[in-house]
Formats: C-alpha cells, sequence, structure tokens
C-alpha cells in the first residue's frame, strides 16, 4: 500500500492535474527533505545547529511547528525544520514594516533573462533590457535590487567571510536553500518582452493568464498543492528509489556552477515554458489594440511537459543542494 501511495504522489496523471495559485512552499520542501535525506548526520546536525541562532527561531520555526508535530519521530521533526527553512523566504513575504523591510528581497527570487515572442517583435524591442541581467555579484552596493545570481554570489561570500556572525549565517542559510530552488524553477530564469504589452516583461509568465492563475503559478505549483511533511517525505523517498531520477540527481550534483544551473533553466522556459503556443499567443496580443494581458489555453501535452520538467528540475535541486551544504562554511 505504501508503496502504491509513494507512486501515486510522484507520478500525477496530466488528466488529473490540479492547479492552485513561488515554486511553493511544497516544492520547496521537498528539495530540502531531498537533500536532508542525501546528507549524512553530521552535515544534518550542522544545518540544525546553525537554523536555531536564526533571529526569529522561536517565533517562526518552534512556535510554528504544527500540533500533529507531537506525534512525529525526530526525524521527522528534523525534515520539518529543513522544509521550514526552504519556505521561510517566502513566509518573510507576510512580515510587516521594518521587519518586512529587513529580511524580505523580492528581487533576489528571479532573473529576467530575455524571451520573445518572435525575431520581429524582437528587433522591434532592441538589444537593451529593462531589468537587472547581470549574472555575477561584484559587492553589495546593489544589495536590495539584486537579482538570483548576485544574491547567490552574495551568500557565497558571506559564508566564507570571518565577520559573519552565527545569526546572519543563519537568515543566509534560509536564503541558500530557497534560491538553490528558485534558480531551478524555469521561469524564474526568463521574462517574456514586447514593445508594447510587455515593455517591462511579463513578470516571468505572471501577466500571462492561465484559467484563474497564470503561467507563472502552474510552475511554481507544478507539483501540486501544500503537502504534509510526512507525504514531502514519502515524494523525497520516491524520487530516490526512482532509477531515472535518482540518475538525473546523480549527474547534476557534478554540475555545480550556479550560471549553468540558470542555463540549464533558461533553456526550459524556452523549450518548455514559452512554447510556440505560448509565443503565438502573445504576439497575436501584441499586435491586437487590446490593453488585455494575454490568455494562453493550456493543453494536456504542455501540463505533461511541465509536470515531468518539475520532477526533474526539484530532483536536481534537491542533490545539488546537499552538494553545496558539505563546501559552505556552517
Amino acid at each position: 500500500m505504501r508503496r502504491i501511495l509513494l507512486i501515486l504522489l510522484l507520478f500525477v496523471s496530466a488528466s488529473n492535474w490540479q492547479i492552485i495559485y513561488t515554486w511553493n512552499s511544497s516544492s520547496h520542501g521537498i528539495v530540502a527533505i531531498i537533500a536532508y535525506d542525501l546528507m549524512d548526520t553530521e552535515s544534518r546536525n550542522k544545518v540544525l545547529d546553525l537554523i536555531k541562532h536564526h533571529p526569529r527561531y522561536k517565533e517562526d520555526f518552534i512556535d510554528a511547528l504544527p500540533d500533529t508535530s507531537k506525534f512525529w519521530t525526530q526525524t521527522e521533526r528534523e525534515q520539518w525544520i529543513f522544509a521550514q527553512i526552504a519556505r521561510w523566504s517566502d513566509i518573510a513575504r507576510g512580515f510587516k514594516d521594518e521587519m518586512r523591510d529587513k529580511y524580505h528581497h523580492s528581487t533576489w527570487h528571479y532573473i529576467n533573462l530575455g524571451v520573445f515572442p518572435n525575431e520581429r517583435l524582437k528587433e522591434q524591442f532592441g538589444t537593451t533590457l529593462p531589468s537587472n541581467t547581470n549574472l555575477n555579484y561584484t559587492n553589495a552596493s546593489n544589495y536590495e535590487r539584486m537579482n538570483i545570481m548576485e544574491a547567490l554570489g552574495y551568500i557565497s561570500e558571506q559564508f566564507e567571510s570571518e565577520a559573519t556572525t552565527k545569526m546572519e549565517k543563519a537568515v543566509l542559510l534560509c536564503w541558500l536553500f530557497h534560491l538553490v530552488g528558485d534558480l531551478h524553477q524555469p521561469l524564474h530564469s526568463s521574462a517574456m518582452f514586447t514593445p508594447r504589452l510587455f515593455s517591462e516583461g511579463d513578470r516571468g509568465g505572471n501577466s500571462i493568464k492561465v484559467g484563474k492563475y497564470n503561467l507563472h503559478s502552474t510552475w511554481d505549483w507544478a507539483l501540486g498543492g501544500e503537502g504534509e511533511i510526512s507525504k514531502m517525505a514519502d515524494l523525497s523517498e520516491a524520487v530516490r528509489n526512482d532509477d531515472k531520477l535518482n540518475s538525473i540527481g546523480i549527474n547534476a550534483k557534478e554540475e555545480l556552477k550556479y550560471n549553468s544551473w540558470l542555463e540549464e533553466s533558461y533553456n526550459l522556459a524556452n523549450r518548455l515554458g514559452y512554447t510556440k503556443a505560448v509565443r503565438d499567443t502573445v504576439a497575436s496580443a501584441e499586435n491586437s489594440n487590446s490593453t488585455e494581458f494575454p490568455y494562453f489555453t493550456m493543453n494536456n501535452q504542455y501540463k505533461y511537459n511541465m509536470e515531468e520538467a518539475a520532477k526533474e528540475r526539484v530532483v536536481q535541486a534537491g542533490y545539488r543542494l546537499s552538494a553545496i551544504l558539505d563546501l559552505i562554511n556552517l
């Protein structure tokens, strides 16, 4: 029965696909738990010890444990902490006033490399994008406007600095977990640009309507809705027991350069995110007199391709996160 559950959790059929609304909290949680399962006890404990220095450890970790946690094993409790570390950067979106200003960094989640509906509209748009497409971190002067690539570079530098406190590292640890996941979501790598409708970009698909939601959110929620820790752990186990996905994860650990992860996501965004059908839909809206954002009708083949890509990217992110955590100075 357990094996059947694992298969059902992992291989949701396209016909039964449901879109609810950032890689969502379940996807980030799965990435974190895959990393947890791959790490040895000593490496896990380094993470668990560091996160205790987080300035909001009591409020956002201990007090946030669900009531059912009193029935959990020690492993389940630790897996939940890992998942919460990965989700915390999104939790910070909900903070108020000074706390939000301090911990929420909206531009850190993505980079908007350019995608265009066709060559004609690309030529009309020109060569200058109205977005921060820096691929490397140089200094913190642009701290509040850094993109995901700059943020990851900044985090790496801070972990290597002897001046970084345990409290600061604990916050950055949350961002590291989260951004490793985000960088593997194809639509966190790019944006569609057009001269009229999307002169500032489509915000990674957020401005392309799909049903009651949008293109970006369908990718963020490609592995389903919010999941309990036991379901996320089961999915992690299923992934590691699947020969194909496990092989993809093992191979992914051989490439730990952030720029390579971005290139992978950007290629997937071009091939599976902004498909010809999506581009044609945007081009048609751009050429009309409408001021409405375009509406894309997603078919089952698109959903299936998205689902398969999402599974692979979550696996790659989890395996790579485990490797990165073994390399940095916690």
